[in-house]
């Protein structure tokens, strides 16, 4: 099986094109919808990773959550929601762009869970694109978060063998994927391909 990407650069008057394909022994292609995310406004802000959403009402984000929050230019992904009430959710920690002004409009997007599975060491390619702003994050079999891919609209990401840079994935196997996107108006589509090899 293949995996193929062109590419054509340009900049400072040079034009570049390349074909680059990898082949294993396997795939994996996935293209979920990922729901839309819940509108409202930074309210409070404590600092560059802690504040307060004024959300619509149905929010359904609970205590405990992890979630991502959204805002025009920017993300903070995996940050942790405090004690909700009613439209009010705090939050903190996360990473990713230190919070806008209070009073900025901000979206908040809890996490669709992906069914992936294969083992990171036997990855060859893995691209991920998703239409709108999006984050992915992939975690191994014991729940431990590999890595977590912030995803500008209709930017792909691809990480592919031979390269100069290393297996980003580690060892363990890709247990879990959970996927948010940025828009509160409409439904998003991530999709992920995976090439690799059934064995070392």
């Amino acid at each position: 099986m293949q995996a193929q990407s062109t590419s054509i650069i340009s900049v400072g008057g040079v034009t570049m094109t390349s074909t680059v394909t990898r082949t294993a022994d396997a795939q994996i292609g996935v293209d979920p919808s990922l729901p839309a995310a819940k509108s409202g406004a930074l309210t409070t802000r404590t600092g560059d990773s802690a504040g307060t959403m004024t959300l619509e009402s149905g929010h359904g984000i609970q205590t405990g959550d992890v979630i991502e929050v959204y805002w025009e230019g920017g993300m903070r992904y995996r940050v942790t929601v405090g004690t909700v009430s009613g439209t009010s959710v705090p939050f903190s920690a996360g990473s990713g762009d230190a919070l806008p002004a209070q009073g900025t409009s901000v979206t908040a997007s809890k996490h669709t869970e992906l069914d992936i599975d294969v083992e990171a060491s036997r990855v060859k390619w893995f691209s991920v694109q998703c239409d709108k702003p999006a984050c992915l994050h992939l975690y191994d079999d014991t729940d431990t978060l590999i890595l977590s891919l912030p995803l500008p609209a209709g930017e792909d990401w691809t990480w592919r063998s031979g390269g100069t840079v290393a297996n980003p994935f580690g060892n363990n196997a890709i247990a879990k994927a959970l996927a948010s996107q940025s828009s509160s108006s409409a439904t998003a589509t991530l999709k992920i391909g995976i090439l690799y090899d059934s064995e070392v």
